[in-house]
């Protein structure tokens, strides 16, 4: 865990540097950050318009931690890809009961997002079905 953490706090310290103009995707699947490192990596980026891809696949993220990653990034103006599922059960991030009104918010405010990975979260089928009228509701306008 300290590995990760100082790890995930060594790219925050290079995120938030001058040159983070050259860096627009972000791959930090499979690292262990967990919440304090995921939370660090969120909080480098939430306010850039450089980064457009964020991966954070297999992290071992609990259901507060993806709580806090969704409120954060709600409303970003250049994240298009956001991947924070898991392809096996490896360290899988996971969805909790409070998660799911940060993530509909999330998905609803960011309207650049154009690529979204959740699977094997846990998102449910309360999660699905509000998912579903979200885009229902999109289908509207």
């Amino acid at each position: 865990m300290k590995l990760a953490f100082s790890f995930a706090n060594q790219i925050a310290k290079i995120i938030k540097t001058d040159y983070i103009d050259r860096i627009a995707h972000i791959d930090l699947s499979r690292n262990c950050l967990q919440d304090a490192g995921s939370q660090l990596v969120v909080d480098a980026i939430k306010n850039s318009y450089q980064i457009v891809s964020l991966n954070l696949m297999h992290n071992d993220i609990s259901p507060e931690g993806m709580t806090y990653i969704f409120s954060e990034l709600a409303g970003s103006e250049s994240l298009v890809t956001l991947l924070v599922g898991a392809s096996d059960s490896y360290n899988r991030n996971r969805f909790g009961a409070n998660t799911l009104d940060p993530f509909i918010k999330f998905v609803d405010t960011n309207r650049m997002v154009q690529f979204l990975n959740v699977a094997s979260v846990q998102l449910g089928t309360v999660g699905f079905k509000a998912l579903f009228d979200l885009y229902a509701n999109f289908a509207e306008y």
